[in-house]
């Protein structure tokens, strides 16, 4: 379900016409815009690019906007990286609702001050050939499938996860790949 769409990015201007979602649109669901239950879903890419621009002792951040609406405790979104053709991952970061164990929680939009922007250090992977994905998986229950939204909290309105602006930047100066949601697949897998 990860794919390029125009879905809530009217008033954020720096997101330009589209970004990834992993999300679907479904008439028979309680929320017909969001994510279901029971989903593995996977948006990946090898970095040729990032291994042959950089070197081992460069700093190497991943850079990217998100907004996210995904029941809390068991629903949840990760970054993981693999060095062997994806043989085995090893995840560096994950995202989830915030708020109070046992509630679905509140979201994250895209000018959220805490969770919004996404800064990860990736200086250990400089010059290193690697794939990366972003991964979302939720459970058998409480999803845009079978609950009605909850406002205000909103908990899986509109979910479950949403990228753009995907950069990896090497000594805080040069890019070595960047990703508008704009300009196609760029290699990715989905």
């Amino acid at each position: 379900y990860w794919h390029h769409d125009t879905i809530r990015i009217r008033d954020f201007s720096w997101l330009g016409d589209s970004t990834w979602w992993c999300g679907t649109y479904d008439p028979c669901w309680l929320q017909p815009r969001g994510y279901g239950n029971n989903w593995y879903q996977i948006l990946e890419r090898d970095f040729p690019e990032v291994a042959l621009g950089s070197a081992p002792g460069d700093e190497l951040e991943l850079i990217w906007d998100q907004r996210f609406a995904m029941e809390h405790d068991y629903d949840y979104g990760y970054i993981d990286i693999s060095e062997d053709d994806g043989e085995t991952w090893n995840t560096l970061h994950f995202v989830h609702n915030y708020g109070f164990a046992g509630q679905p929680g509140r979201g994250s939009d895209w000018d959220d001050a805490m969770y919004a922007h996404v800064e990860l250090d990736l200086s250990a992977y400089a010059g290193i050939p690697f794939r990366l994905r972003f991964r979302f998986e939720s459970d058998v229950a409480y999803s845009a499938q079978d609950q009605y939204n909850n406002p205000p909290m909103n908990s899986v309105q509109d979910g479950a996860w949403q990228l753009d602006n995907i950069t990896f930047l090497k000594n805080a100066e040069d890019t070595l790949f960047y990703d508008d949601c704009e300009s196609g697949n760029l290699g990715w897998i989905h």
